[in-house]
């Protein structure tokens, strides 16, 4: 079923406007045996992702859905997965049927039969930021998958920067989106680039809407939560030690997916790594990553919003807001 009222975004596939919250989302017709067919029984060849919700899968076209030169990316749950599963597909559906940002990955289509729940995207085929950054075997396996028949370049600073500020920008909407909504799984691996090197922040499976709490003359928003979301070295204290994510917790998130970028090195214990640096900025780039050609200038810049965002203590942060004029190329 095609949306009404929709807008084009860069990949060139339909959006649902912010306005339209309450829109049907496009059912697949005949779901399952469509999905079956377009990605060859979800075969392992035609597998690019995974995760903890389940598997990605490639194809070409799906009947009920227009045509997108990019393909389309099958996000299909794990057999078996049960409520809890199904319960974050459901968020995922809800949270991007009441945003529409162009850095933001549109949801183009949803089947929610309970044997094969999926979501269809557009797929990217720069692949995630993490498997351009690592460049492991299996981060170029999938890059193979999606149509690379050679490893790609090292991504220069300029690219890095401009993902970057693309997924900062859909994360500073959707925390402006009233009632504001909360990403809780920023990170390297949950940012994708296409062919062109836009970047675009996805898998909003966890995402919520905030709770407005009064404080004072101000308003603090923030999701209480007993269950620890994100990946490690992702993951702010605040949510380990308060049990709430909030605005500086997906902060933190990116900050540290900014050191990530800079470094090209692994989240886990990267901020500890990098003390010496953090201290000092002006000595960054001793831990800048060789092959993206950073500058001295570049290197200290995205160090010190590191430091704002990440590092500094909680009444100290840095708001998104302040970070997106520095995130330039």
């Amino acid at each position: 079923m095609m949306l009404r009222g929709v807008e084009k975004s860069t990949l060139g596939v339909a959006l649902v406007k912010p306005s339209q919250h309450h829109a049907r989302l496009p059912s697949l017709s005949r779901t399952t045996v469509d999905l079956i067919a377009a990605t060859d029984g979800f075969a392992e060849a035609r597998k690019v992702g995974e995760g903890g919700f389940g598997r990605v899968y490639r194809c070409d076209a799906l009947p009920s859905l227009p045509r997108v030169a990019c393909g389309f990316a099958v996000k299909t749950a794990l057999v078996g997965v049960g409520a809890q599963g199904l319960a974050e597909l459901q968020s995922e559906v809800r949270t991007l049927s009441a945003a529409c940002h162009r850095s933001l990955l549109p949801l183009l289509g949803v089947c929610l039969a309970p044997a094969r729940a999926c979501l269809v995207y557009p797929l990217c085929r720069g692949g995630s930021l993490e498997d351009r950054l690592y460049r492991a075997p299996a981060a170029l396996q999938r890059l193979r998958m999606l149509g690379f028949e050679t490893p790609p370049p090292p991504l220069s600073a300029a690219a890095r920067l401009r993902v970057l500020r693309d997924a900062a920008r859909a994360l500073h909407y959707l925390h402006k989106l009233s009632p504001m909504i909360l990403h809780r799984d920023v990170s390297a691996g949950n940012i994708l680039l296409d062919e062109c090197g836009n970047g675009y922040l996805a898998d909003v499976g966890l995402a919520r809407a905030a709770e407005a709490t009064a404080g004072g003359s101000q308003q603090v928003s923030h999701l209480s939560t007993q269950r620890i979301f994100g990946k490690p070295g992702y993951m702010d204290s605040i949510i380990t030690h308060d049990g709430q994510a909030s605005q500086l917790t997906d902060g933190f998130a990116l900050g540290i997916t900014l050191l990530v970028a800079l470094t090209g090195r692994g989240a886990l214990g990267l901020l500890n790594a990098c003390d010496d640096a953090l201290e000092e900025p002006d000595t960054a780039e001793s831990i800048a990553a060789a092959d993206a050609g950073w500058s001295a200038a570049q290197a200290e810049e995205l160090t010190r919003l590191v430091v704002g965002l990440a590092y500094e203590r909680k009444k100290k942060r840095m708001p998104l807001a302040d970070v997106l004029p520095r995130l330039t190329v």
